[in-house]
């Protein structure tokens, strides 16, 4: 909203609203639109905030990790932002002795990898388009993707089927299938996510595999809205575990 907008609501003179928001933005928890001149939520706000409810989130999302990765035997991973990249806050490792590894807070941009485009595709509109006008598109293997078209239509389709998926386009060699996960106010949480080799995870195995992620990412995004699994529905989990555990 435009500063006066501020100044009215706040019930204070514009010269003070002025001052306060200044500070704001020098912090973070304010940005001004470059071409409105009006004012915004930053993004240090919503780092902040997430940082509070990490560990609820972290919580809630472990059992479902671990029955996902005893399920199909591979490593599921829960995924946020932090400021503009992606961070993997937990991870559940699967029996498979042959597996995908990488640094659990190491900050990547979100053109590249399943669960980073899932974080992307699931910002608003002008979110997403303020970010890929400022992204420089860094190629790290030879399926990056490169072309801000590319990446724009990646995002739509991203949108229309419910989940992302992605061929070694950040580390060589991986395959990773990636769902949104959502909050109480329809607010994107995180990504849950498994991978693991490109020989196990890829084009052939990819829609049994995104069945159940989306299936699992659906699970916490009902547990973070505080609809929580019936006794029956929690018997039926924690027999499928046991059999997944009897099967490997």
């Amino acid at each position: 909203m435009p500063l006066t907008v501020v100044s009215t609501k706040a019930g204070l003179a514009l010269s003070t609203a002025s001052r306060i928001v200044s500070s704001l933005v020098s912090n973070g928890i304010v940005e001004q639109d470059s071409a409105t001149r009006s004012y915004r939520l930053g993004t240090r706000l919503f780092y902040l905030s997430s940082s509070v409810t990490r560990p609820r989130l972290q919580e809630l999302a472990r059992p479902i990790l671990q029955h996902l990765s005893e399920e199909r035997r591979e490593d599921a991973g829960f995924s946020t932002l932090q400021g503009a990249y992606a961070v993997i806050l937990d991870r559940a490792e699967g029996p498979q002795p042959l597996k995908i590894v990488a640094e659990m807070r190491q900050p990547v941009p979100l053109h590249c990898g399943a669960f980073r485009k899932v974080l992307l595709a699931y910002q608003n509109p002008e979110c997403i388009e303020r970010y890929i006008g400022s992204l420089r598109l860094v190629k790290f293997t030879q399926r990056t993707i490169t072309s801000k078209a590319a990446l724009r239509q990646e995002i739509a389709e991203i949108r229309a089927c419910g989940y992302a998926l992605s061929y070694g386009e950040y580390l060589r060699d991986s395959g990773v299938i990636a769902a949104p996960v959502f909050g109480e106010r329809e607010e994107l949480a995180g990504a849950l996510f498994i991978w693991g080799p490109y020989s196990r995870l890829n084009e052939t195995t990819a829609t049994c595999y995104a069945t159940l992620v989306v299936d699992a990412a659906s699970r916490l995004t009902r547990l973070l809205r505080g609809q929580f699994p019936s006794s029956r529905e929690q018997r039926q989990s924690s027999l499928i575990g046991k059999k997944s555990r009897r099967k490997g």
